[in-house]
């Protein structure tokens, strides 16, 4: 689904995941250490598409391991709390404690075009991974549209076709 922002708007996206990423990751981080993976513009189009730029959205990663599932499920805790005292509004929870492998506690909440979903995760060997996401809609920009990377993504800087920060 895209929906059209003005330049602006989208600009703005940059801004607000800016903020609200090292704000998730220091919450969640008091129990798991969290590592931002990106801040950047993604394209909502296969990649084999030629013209991967003209529907992109705004994509902010964290994630880090989890010892154990009460430690995952404060940091999830902390995750939600600070984002409902910011006026977030929860679209759902679910929580399979009973579950070994999986997905064993998942949450997404929403406010004015900004998705955070959050969830801890363990594989078969019982490691544990909680990753929180943080996502605009999909956006339809001209042809000419130049996707980016937030200066706080690790990867900002590195020459990528898609990105020109990492151009000389």
């Amino acid at each position: 689904m895209t929906e059209t922002l003005s330049s602006d708007e989208f600009a703005a996206m940059q801004g607000r995941l800016e903020q609200l990423m090292p704000a998730l990751e220091t919450a969640g981080g008091r129990f798991v250490d969290l590592h931002l993976n990106q801040i950047r513009e993604v394209s909502c189009l296969r990649i084999e598409s030629e013209k991967e730029q003209t529907q992109t959205s705004w994509h902010g990663e964290l994630s880090g391991p989890a010892a154990d599932p009460e430690t995952a499920n404060a940091a999830l805790d902390a995750v939600r709390d600070l984002l409902l005292a910011e006026g977030w509004e929860l679209s759902w929870e679910k929580n399979e404690p009973q579950e070994e492998v999986g997905r064993l506690r998942e949450l997404s909440l929403h406010k004015d075009g900004l998705k955070v979903a959050a969830s801890y995760a363990r594989d078969r060997s019982g490691y544990g991974t909680v990753l929180v996401l943080s996502t605009t809609r999909c956006t339809e920009h001209p042809e000419d549209h130049q996707m980016l990377r937030s200066s706080l993504d690790p990867e900002y800087g590195v020459t990528h076709p898609n990105y020109t920060d990492g151009d000389d």
